[in-house]
């Protein structure tokens, strides 16, 4: 692959700069610091008008380039395995404490002044560098088609201007404006503004875009601008660092890191080639152009700073080497005052930390700690730079909804200034509140997408000053806990943004577990909350929280690190007492000297894995942003199931008792479900339990709930929204023993069975006694599912839900209590209504052993008709009117021109079908005339809407053979895949029946538009419908936009995220949208009150913790 940044008429010289050969000829002036690249006008200006609502798609739509890189190698020969950092930006000393940073480190650079290899030491170690680029090419119009829609693009460059350029302005927006309205905008340089947008946009934007997570997007847009950076077509030298410098924010993967420097090197070394480190002083550069100049360059510097600081790696930028004047506010005659403030403040901090660094940090320089008057330059650096912010933030408002930048200036100074001599720590404490609540007030006027990083940095500061002040009292982490918990709070809401505070998060969540260090007696932070008894008999506090049995060890290897745990009773925010300076420390002492390096035992920095103490640790306050809700505590230790398994056979007997991996993989998902799921990378419960009672369920989540054992219930498994997905590991319990009919009342026309029998046998039993039971979804599907989806099925038109089939239910309760809702009477008034409470509630609220159902008379007489049409909306149409004229009908069914192909391919049904959209119409009544009439109305009103054919059918078997078309559609899909893996997304909406056209039609052409094998199906007799989507795994993300895109439409249409197929792990965050943040609330508040140790189905349908 090509290097935009070497040349065939260049030499790479001893700093890793690439210069011209003598005599070489170019038609760029790389010596001059006068040279402005003659193809980029940017110095045209800046203004501060939004990107234009609407742009016409000729000037968007430009044609494609014809070159794609390669892919791009993943091999890193001369990286040091030692520098694997995850988290760069204005993190600082953060990232500094998580790496378990100690004097000597082999992995932090030395001085600039004692290396000239900086540049080298980086950019040499890249995986991009390998043969001269061929020389750029003329700039030509690009393909804007791989973006989304002009108001989505419009959306997120107001987000990039609005958000990111407000701590960043290296690109001017007047400039980028025009080149986007004119078409002459560098298609690599859009679609790297794109990607950092979409790190700071809203999440209902990346949804609206058809990605169903930030990192999906991030990750999409990424590639896009990265594939066409390294197709190597921009002539312009610029656009090239800006898209560098852009792209270097990608952070996808704990070893993304790798990236991140080589972007920013590249960005700087390109810099450096053009002569944007030199002065401008002396050049004929036109003042707005010089602005310019400058303005890049030193948020390259800014940049090579906070991530050389926050890392530990070398920076890339030579002090020595470049002599560019600093920044000034006429330098940014169009932006925002507290903007220039914010720019200008970084480059002084981020010269005086790095001198501080330097001199305090650097390995070849430990000798020189001790020397005051290197630490006193220093520090009279930083204590004037940070007094310098402090004055200037005066009268700057970040709390009434203007801007929020000026908390950097004020933090900084509140918190780090302090003087050792006086001792005192309420200066500090009071600082740290402060921080709290400007956070908090912030928070108040914008989401954690409006915000830079140095806020993260900022909550660590105050969190580690208030866990210094516990040693003053009491020293227990639950104290720690109480006044570090507003922190805790607020980088739970920065997690969706920064990967950092996720990390600062999981640092604390270790300090609060780990022994005490002031403590004669080794003990363990009390889970608060929780019930007191052990019925393990062993297990420690730690081992029950986080539920795995890897903690015993990975805690033992925490107290055995080189440094001790942490004595509070020694930390100051001081270098040193000894070192004679009153001026204080940027640093606290423990900090420097890497006495919190127990907390990563190695200098791996790679994301812990979902097994290991430090994950769980992570996760463990996550759910305190939710509202009332309790600590999540399971135990998942070896011992606790162990001792689980003793009690499940006494009550089962061990033949009823599983743990082969046959059965954990068989109850761990299925290829037909939209939740992503293979037998390779299943989670799996870790037993399975059949009992065959009521009373044995109640006997088994006695013990569950005993012992904090999450439960997940089983019965047909044929749920595709993730309902029966075990993701927090546990207990299975599956019904299928539980298969019987207990009573039938032929007369009441009403049964009680249990979970485990299935509808269709169900219903074959029924028959002999000319009784059938309405619901009728997929086959395979049980009555205890169903009971817990709240399913339909083709009976829905005449017939409605299970919730209008259900009397009485029989539930077993977390703590094994055992509760029946109703009497069999077919109305009551008495009390709340907990029947249809619990149906729908898919296993959360209780386990249903038992259901009361009622049964319906089986009509004598049955005819089906099928109707085709030249479009779907025509078909959709005449089912609204056919319900609107009265037309009683028992079932209608549409299947679009796509399903009815694929049914003629698969050769499920015996008959050949017209490929066209169909709908299949069933008529139920006492006698022949009265379905033939009710036929005959419908077969005149389809006539009217265009249908190109109608087939009616009153025998038996021709009605099965017309009918089997309908029941054999998911089938049919499955039978067009192309190779064994793919998957098929089956998923549904429901809207009123006069918009019933609008959505079909949306979703049609949406699919079409996806590229994706997809068609239509649905019971749209009461304005449900499916769509079934075919694709392999490497494009699930396009499926997921496509029924993303499809629920919004349904809930902007006044429908539901879901009809029949229930809510899941898939559609729980659409709740809150659909029903409103209050509703979701409550209905968390009842799943409290039902499962306060919440280990039924835990975190489905609603969230119970954080996503």
């Amino acid at each position: 692959m090509s290097s935009v940044h070497s040349s065939n008429r260049s030499v790479e010289g001893p700093d890793g700069r690439y210069t011209l050969l003598p005599g070489a000829e170019s038609h760029h002036n790389l010596d001059s610091p006068s040279f402005a690249p003659n193809n980029d006008d940017e110095s045209r200006g800046l203004n501060n008008e939004d990107p234009p609502a609407h742009r016409e798609q000729t000037n968007r739509s430009m044609q494609q380039s014809s070159e794609v890189a390669s892919t791009m190698s993943s091999s890193d020969q001369h990286t040091s395995p030692n520098a694997q950092p995850s988290v760069v930006g204005e993190s600082w000393y953060a990232s500094y404490v998580m790496r378990g940073y100690t004097p000597g480190h082999n992995s932090v650079h030395r001085p600039i002044g004692e290396c000239n290899e900086t540049v080298q030491s980086v950019t040499r170690d890249t995986t991009r560098e390998s043969a001269c680029s061929r020389p750029t090419l003329p700039r030509e119009k690009t393909s804007l088609s791989d973006l989304p829609s002009p108001d989505l693009v419009d959306r997120l460059i107001k987000v990039y201007f609005d958000r990111f350029h407000a701590f960043c302005p290296i690109l001017g927006r007047k400039y980028f404006l025009a080149s986007l309205e004119d078409g002459t905008m560098s298609g690599t340089l859009l679609r790297s503004v794109l990607f950092v947008a979409s790190i700071h946009c809203d999440p209902e934007l990346l949804h609206v875009m058809g990605y169903s997570t930030r990192w999906d997007a991030n990750n999409a847009l990424y590639n896009k601008a990265s594939a066409a950076f390294d197709a190597d077509r921009e002539s312009s030298r610029t656009h090239m660092i800006l898209s560098s410098y852009l792209l270097h924010y990608w952070f996808g993967s704990p070893t993304a890191y790798r990236d991140c420097h080589w972007w920013l090197a590249a960005a700087i070394r390109s810099a450096q080639c053009t002569g944007y480190h030199r002065s401008t002083r002396n050049s004929k550069m036109a003042p707005e152009e010089r602005s310019r100049w400058k303005r890049i360059w030193w948020c390259l510097y800014i940049r090579d700073r906070q991530i050389a600081i926050s890392t530990g790696t070398p920076m890339v930028i030579n002090d020595e080497d470049h002599d560019v004047e600093e920044l000034i506010q006429g330098d940014f005659t169009e932006e925002a005052p507290e903007t220039v403030q914010y720019i200008i403040s970084q480059v002084k901090l981020s010269k005086a930390v790095a001198r501080l660094y330097f001199s305090h940090c650097s390995p070849s320089r430990l000798s020189l700690c001790k020397e005051a008057h290197v630490l006193h330059e220093a520090m009279r650096d930083v204590q004037s730079t940070l007094q310098a912010w402090y004055e200037s933030s005066q009268g700057l408002s970040f709390s009434n909804g203007n801007h929020h930048l000026s908390l950097t200036l004020k933090v900084c100074y509140q918190l780090q200034r302090q003087r050792n001599a006086s001792k005192e720590i309420k200066p500090l404490l009071d600082a740290a509140a402060q921080i709290f609540n400007l956070v908090e007030n912030s928070l108040l006027f914008w989401t954690p997408e409006h915000f830079p990083m140095i806020y993260v940095s900022a909550l660590f500061s105050a969190m580690m000053a208030l866990a210094v002040e516990v040693k003053t009292s009491a020293p227990k982490s639950d104290q720690i806990f109480i006044k570090i918990r507003p922190g805790l709070l607020a980088l739970k809401q920065f997690e969706s943004v920064y990967i950092l505070a996720r990390w600062i998060r999981n640092f604390f969540m270790d300090i609060l577990n780990r022994p005490a260090p002031f403590d004669a007696v080794e003990t363990q932070r009390p889970a608060p909350n929780l019930h007191d008894d052990d019925t393990t008999g062993g297990g420690t506090g730690s081992e029950t929280m986080n539920g795995t049995d890897e903690i015993s060890t990975i805690t033992a290897s925490v107290g055995q690190a080189t440094h001790d745990a942490t004595n509070f009773e020694d930390s100051n925010f001081a270098f040193e007492q000894s070192s004679g300076f009153e001026g204080g420390g940027f640093w606290p002492t423990y900090l420097a000297n890497g006495v919190f390096s127990g907390v990563q035992s190695s200098d791996d920095m790679e994301f812990p894995h979902p097994d290991s103490f430090q994950y769980q640790a992570m996760y463990f306050l996550a759910d305190l942003g939710i509202a009332d809700t309790p600590e999540i505590q399971h135990d998942l230790s070896t011992s606790n199931i162990q001792g689980a398994c003793k009690d499940f056979a006494a009550i089962l007997g061990p033949e009823n008792v599983s743990t082969e991996r046959s059965d954990l993989v068989t109850h761990s998902g299925s290829d037909y479900q939209s939740y992503a799921w293979t037998e390779e990378s299943a989670i799996l419960s870790q037993v399975i339990l059949y009992p065959e009672t009521t009373e044995q369920v109640s006997e088994l989540m006695k013990v569950c709930f005993r012992r904090r054992l999450p439960v997940t219930p089983y019965s047909g498994g044929t749920s595709i929204e993730g309902q029966y997905i075990p993701h927090l590991r546990g207990i299975c319990i599956d019904f299928g023993r539980m298969s019987n009919i207990v009573e039938l009342n032929k007369y009441d026309l009403d049964c009680v069975v249990q979970p485990g029998i299935g509808w269709m046998d169900l219903n074959e039993e029924l028959a002999a006694h000319g009784l059938f039971f309405p619901p009728d979804p997929g086959p395979g599907a049980m009555i205890g599912g169903m009971v817990g989806t709240g399913c339909s099925g083709t009976n829905a038109a005449a017939y409605g839900t299970m919730k209008d089939w259900v009397l009485s239910l029989t539930v077993v309760l977390a703590d094994g209590a055992i509760i029946k809702t109703r009497q069999r009477a077919r109305k009551s008034s008495a009390g709340y209504d907990l029947t249809r409470t619990f149906v729908g509630s898919e296993g959360t609220l209780g386990l249903v052993t038992e259901a009361t159902l009622k049964l319906a008379v089986k009509p004598p007489c049955e005819a089906v008709a099928v109707c085709t049409f030249p479009t779907l909306r025509d078909a959709a149409s005449a089912v609204r009117e056919v319900l609107s004229n009265g037309i009683q009908v028992a079932a209608v069914e549409i299947l679009d021109e796509v399903q009815m192909k694929s049914i003629n391919d698969s050769a499920l049904t015996r008959l050949k079908w017209k490929e066209e959209p169909t709908l299949f119409f069933k008529f139920t009544g006492s006698d022949d005339f009265m379905v033939e009439h009710l036929a005959k109305q419908v077969g005149n009103i389809t006539k009217q809407n265009r249908s190109t054919a109608y087939t009616f059918a009153s025998d038996e078997t021709e009605r099965q053979e017309l009918w089997s078309a309908r029941k054999n559609a998911l089938w049919s899909m499955l039978a067009m895949r192309k190779s064994p893996t793919d998957k098929v997304w089956t998923t549904d909406v429901a809207v009123p029946l006069s918009r019933l056209p609008d959505i079909i039609e949306f979703a049609k052409a949406d699919i079409e538009k996806s590229g994706l094998l997809g068609s239509i199906v649905g019971h749209v007799g009461d304005g449900n419908f499916h769509t079934l989507l075919l694709f392999p795994e490497e494009k699930r993300h396009i499926a997921e936009g496509v029924v993303h895109r499809m629920v919004d439409k349904a809930i902007e249409m006044k429908g539901t995220a879901t009809g029949e197929h229930g809510v899941g792990l898939v559609k729980r965050d659409y709740l809150e949208k659909e029903l409103g943040k209050e509703a979701v609330d409550a209905m968390r508040s009842m799943k409290n009150a039902f499962d306060p140790l919440c280990i039924l189905n835990c975190d489905k349908v609603i969230r119970m913790k954080a996503a």
